[in-house]
């Protein structure tokens, strides 16, 4: 979408490359660290700290549009994405937590 209307002016390939670091960065941090999250804090604390990550993104969101609009894809907008990357990957916890707790409904 161009910059103009709120987008990066991003090439196809080039969202595509994000979506895909996104989906592997994603299903690699689960492996790693899910189990050890939930063994540690609680899957109910586990589900407070993936839904709390939605407020930071959502306020980054148009925070990167402005600073696009002012000066262009500069490294601080590249630097608030990857942050934006880290916080969904910690959002992706919920959906864990939601197998583990209809598992344990079935019993």
């Amino acid at each position: 979408m161009p910059v103009e209307m709120g987008g990066l002016d991003l090439e196809p390939a080039t969202i595509g490359y994000i979506i895909a670091i996104y989906g592997t960065g994603s299903g690699l941090f689960q492996l790693l660290f899910f189990a050890k999250l939930v063994r540690r804090f609680g899957t109910r604390k586990v589900f407070i700290m993936s839904v709390s990550t939605l407020v930071p993104i959502f306020l980054m969101l148009p925070i990167v549009s402005l600073i696009t609009k002012q000066w262009g894809l500069c490294w601080t907008v590249q630097v608030i994405g990857f942050c934006i990357l880290v916080l969904l990957f910690l959002m992706d916890t919920g959906y864990g937590k939601f197998a583990i707790w209809h598992g344990l409904q079935g019993r």
